[in-house]
């Protein structure tokens, strides 16, 4: 029998919303709602990030010629998660100057040069308490050797919002990846970074072993979760979720 697998995304939405959750990797039911441009921006511009640092092309011009390639791939596979893919041009043209301004701001803060690793991939099994043997997932856009003798561990955001220091502190995203990099490549300093393209930011924390073992404490509460089969529903998530058509509870949030 395949094993669970279970990514920091998963984690998210079973935070935001046990049901929401069930919906889409249980049920695996699809949103049918218009596409999503920040997420094509996204993906796409994560592809592109993987192209220039395989490529060791750390020009402008590399950027700037193979972004369109990049955008419309990404149109074209995450589209069969929506309903239509209309108006993608106007969000194609902007994407040419966020890569305009991601060069600038990684160039000056010493980005565009070669790095350990790209969109790096993890697979790591761990046991839960009652026995069940399952997965975690995941991929690190970027390994970047630092100055400091450290490893620079990146997450490239492509949204608007930079968030609190508080924040970043608490972000299992970063938790994940910092606990996967040690625990994989046995690296024992490390530095978690969140890289705003869009903003010209850098935020980066730091993390603990007790920070790890609560991230996967959290992974076992879901496959707990899971077993048990008994999944509550979070009406504050209502606005902001893709299932709404689908959600027999989705009613009750208009009424509040």
């Amino acid at each position: 029998m395949k094993k669970l697998r279970l990514s920091h995304t998963a984690l998210d939405t079973a935070d935001r919303c046990e049901w929401m959750y069930f919906l889409k990797y249980v049920k695996y039911i699809k949103p049918f709602v218009p596409l999503s441009y920040p997420l094509v921006t996204g993906v796409a511009f994560h592809s592109l990030m993987e192209h220039m640092y395989n490529a060791k092309d750390f020009s402008k011009e590399f950027l700037i010629r193979n972004w369109k390639k990049h955008f419309m791939f990404s149109v074209e596979s995450v589209g069969n998660m929506f309903s239509n893919t209309e108006g993608y041009e106007q969000q194609l043209n902007y994407g040419y100057g966020m890569i305009h301004k991601f060069y600038d701001f990684a160039k000056r803060e010493n980005y565009l040069r070669e790095s350990l690793e790209v969109e790096w991939n993890f697979c790591i099994p761990v046991k839960n308490d009652q026995g069940t043997d399952f997965e975690i997932i995941g991929k690190v856009d970027l390994l970047m050797p630092l100055e400091s003798n450290k490893l620079g561990v990146v997450d490239f955001k492509t949204s608007w919002k930079v968030p609190t220091q508080e924040d970043i502190d608490k972000n299992k995203q970063l938790t994940i990846y910092d606990w996967a990099v040690k625990h994989e490549l046995k690296v024992t300093e490390t530095v978690p970074t969140m890289f705003y393209s869009r903003k010209s930011a850098i935020r980066t924390t730091v993390r603990t072993e007790a920070d790890h073992e609560a991230i996967i404490q959290d992974f076992k509460d879901l496959v707990k979760l899971r077993e048990k089969g008994e999944y509550t529903h979070n009406l504050k998530s209502c606005g902001y979720c893709d299932f709404q058509k689908h959600c027999k509870h989705y009613k009750k949030s208009l009424d509040k």
